[in-house]
């Protein structure tokens, strides 16, 4: 074999390697792209169930702050009562 017909499957080898390279670049590519769309709507569905957690806890810290509240103002008119309250919540029905 001579130079020039080693140069040529060289170059051969080049060109076809570089379109195999740009070809798997492409498809791969194509794959990442489906991906992203996958995860932005699991993204999508963590944000909405994130905010009905949000919403469902503000909700109960707006219960117990008007529960402790009133507990509160238990304490000053019958402390007795607020006393057997507390107790029952503690320990249930007895």
């Amino acid at each position: 074999m001579t130079k020039d017909n080693i140069r040529k499957y060289i170059q051969l080898f080049i060109s076809f390697g570089t379109l195999f390279i740009l070809f798997y670049t492409i498809i791969d590519l194509r794959q990442q792209l489906k991906q992203v769309d996958v995860l932005q709507f699991k993204l999508d569905s963590v944000t909405v169930k994130a905010d009905i957690l949000y919403d469902r806890n503000y909700s109960l810290d707006v219960e117990n702050a008007n529960f402790n509240a009133a507990l509160e103002y238990l304490k000053r008119k019958n402390p007795k009562a607020a006393e057997d309250f507390e107790k029952y919540r503690r320990n249930g029905i007895k």
